[in-house]
Order: C-alpha cells, then sequence, then structure tokens
C-alpha cells in the first residue's frame, strides 16, 4: 500500500491571465502543456476563472491504513466558476480538464460575445438598449463615456469589428438591427466611415448624418 497524501504548491511568479483557476486564492495558470492533472487536498478552495465555465474532478475517499493512506474513487464531479468549491473533509481531488464553454453570441463581460482570440480574450458589443442613432462625431465620446453593465471602458468599433459583427449578426441572429453604423474612423474633414449591417459594405458620408452607434469592450 502507497502512502498518497498530495499537496499542491503554487508559484505565481509571471501567470499568463488567459485561462486561470484560483486554488487557495492564487492563481494557477492553464495555458501550459502540463497542467493537468492538480491534486488538491481537503479544506482546499477551488474555483474556476471566467472564460472557464467548468473543472472535470475526480473525487477520492481519504482512508487510512497501517502505511497511511489509501485513495478509493468516489465519483466524478464539475466544479463550476460561479462560485467557490471546497475540497470536502476525508476526500482528495484530482482535477483533470476544463471546459471553456464561452461562444460566440453568449452574454458575457457586459455585452455579447462577437470575437474571441482563442486564449480566453475577446470582444462583446453592448446590447441595443445601449446602442444610440447621432451623427459621427458624437461616435467616440458616446462610447468612451458609456457606463452600462458594470463596465466603463467601452469604445467605437473600427471599419474591421463592425464587418465582424455584420458576419456573425446574419449567422448567429444576435439582434443587431441591420442599419448603418458608424465606426470610430474619420474618412475626411467632412465624411466619415461607415459599415451596412445588412452585407458589411464599407463606405463613407457626412459626418452631419445620423446613424447607429455600437459600443463595443474587450475581456
Amino acid at each position: 500500500m502507497k502512502d498518497v497524501l498530495l499537496f499542491v504548491t503554487l508559484l505565481i511568479g509571471s501567470v499568463s491571465f488567459g485561462q486561470t483557476i484560483s486554488i487557495n486564492g492564487s492563481l494557477h495558470s492553464t495555458n501550459g502543456d502540463n497542467t493537468f492533472p492538480i491534486w488538491v487536498e481537503e479544506g482546499t478552495t477551488i474555483q474556476p476563472n471566467s472564460p472557464i465555465k467548468s473543472i472535470s474532478v475526480k473525487e477520492f475517499n481519504v482512508v487510512p491504513n497501517s502505511n497511511g493512506n489509501d485513495l478509493v474513487f468516489n465519483k466524478t464531479v464539475l466544479v463550476y466558476s460561479d462560485s467557490i468549491s471546497v475540497v470536502p473533509e476525508g476526500k482528495t481531488w484530482k482535477l483533470e480538464s476544463i471546459q471553456n464553454g464561452l461562444q460566440l453570441g453568449d452574454e458575457y463581460a457586459g455585452g455579447i460575445v462577437f470575437y474571441l482570440d482563442g486564449d480566453g480574450g475577446g470582444k462583446v458589443l453592448a446590447s441595443g438598449v445601449a446602442q444610440i442613432t447621432d451623427v459621427w462625431d458624437q461616435t467616440n465620446s458616446y462610447c468612451e463615456s458609456l457606463d452600462y453593465n458594470g463596465y466603463s471602458d467601452w469604445y467605437a468599433p473600427s471599419p474591421d469589428e463592425l464587418i465582424t459583427i455584420t458576419g456573425l449578426n446574419i449567422a448567429f441572429n444576435y439582434g443587431v438591427l441591420r442599419d448603418n453604423t458608424w465606426s470610430s474612423y474619420s474618412y475626411n474633414p467632412n465624411n466619415a466611415f461607415f459599415v451596412k449591417l445588412s452585407n458589411g459594405e464599407v463606405n463613407n458620408m457626412g459626418k452631419l448624418s445620423l446613424m447607429r452607434i455600437i459600443p463595443i469592450r474587450q475581456f
């Protein structure tokens, strides 16, 4: 019989914040090739951080014997990101893998996801109630002053970002009206670039024209 009492020591140092798990309040990166499995003992607190939605865990009973302890498999559990989980008394957990369920079109980080960078980050657009119709000169100032859904770092999209929104709005039906929408880019002193959200076409028009303004932000 083997004495299997396993502990986890976390060295934070330089952590990649793309995808992390909080273990006893310390961040543990899940981006490395040799991240899993992670063994944790009773009383350890676990919480996956966004965009990780859950962690797959095997739970073992710690059974004392004359030589130390045995680990006897008990069950498989999922630990979710919406609360802090604690390894129960008399148990050991083997953290095996993460489930990153964030998808295009999800409501997340104050808006609707329209871009994911593959490393835990991405971009969201503000929903309809935060979108307005105004002249181009108000585009940047409105977005940058917006405080919406707990976030105040909104900005006006570039033409390329609006093209991305257009394609995904058509594919996933984001509910974004397919109006002409101002970008943050000026064309000349009198005109600015806009995008037709019906087909992604980029054009320019007089800055005093009334068009939709859609704030976006990064996470």
